[in-house]
């Protein structure tokens, strides 16, 4: 009895506190407008607060979204990954981080789907000289790294060749396979899944190029990393927004 009590009130205080987060999306959402990516020639936006026009505004906005983040990494911090909804995440952020997946933002009710502008650089720009679409990066193999699951189906994504590790011994095998010549990566996680939200990091490394571990790690140079906060829809997992990036 006392069990069954306790996983009631559990229960009741998750539902209330996915009110809570269901409120602080509305927030984000209502005060979020659309910018157009300069040059780009794939159908994507940026989510950007224009309104934002002071230091307050942009404070507020900033602790409706850093609230956000504390309720998921709180009550989802426990949350197995290692899981067809964990897996079917891994697989939308995987796609969408290599170049060649398309990612939905979240929108309010009614609004027609846009497409989020793909990470790294890595969709197609008009080429000011020929006016060509081309893609700003040399070459079509990206190289992702998952945390540790036993058996993740890795996404097809459309012209890039996409290579999953999945984990550490895996990340040190293609390190070795390298054999001193540069490494790049990008790298998924830390990772939190709370019922319809999710918060993510990526990490897109370059390595100076190195069979060792410890070498590699003090050679390691970050390109370009990012936190964003995702919202699960009917349609499946759509970005809410991009928390931050350094």
């Amino acid at each position: 009895m006392a069990a069954a009590a306790a996983s009631s009130l559990d229960t009741l205080a998750e539902r209330r506190v996915h009110v809570v987060t269901d409120s602080l999306r509305a927030l984000i959402l209502a005060r979020a407008d659309w910018s157009d990516a300069p040059d780009s020639c794939d159908p994507a936006v940026l989510r950007t607060f224009s309104a934002d026009t002071s230091a307050a505004l942009r404070a507020r906005t900033e602790e409706i979204i850093g609230r956000l983040e504390e309720l998921i990494v709180s009550y989802g911090l426990d949350t197995p990954l290692d899981t067809d909804a964990g897996h079917e995440l891994l697989a939308a952020v995987t796609a969408w981080e290599s170049g060649g997946g398309t990612l939905l933002w979240d929108t309010k009710a009614g609004e027609p789907a846009r497409s989020a502008l793909a990470p790294g650089l890595g969709g197609r720009f008009r080429n000011a000289q020929t006016q060509r679409c081309e893609r700003l990066l040399s070459t079509n193999e990206v190289t992702v790294v998952v945390p540790a699951l036993s058996r993740f189906t890795p996404p097809k994504p459309k012209g890039v060749r996409l290579r999953v590790l999945s984990g550490e011994p895996a990340l040190t095998a293609a390190r070795t396979a390298a054999a001193g010549r540069p490494f790049s990566y990008v790298r998924v996680g830390p990772l939190v899944r709370w019922q319809d939200y999710a918060l993510v990091t990526t990490r897109r490394v370059n390595e100076a190029g190195t069979a060792s571990t410890a070498a590699a790690d003090a050679g390691l140079n970050d390109v370009g990393n990012s936190t964003y906060l995702l919202h699960r829809g009917a349609d499946g997992w759509r970005l809410l927004v991009i928390a931050r990036t350094w």
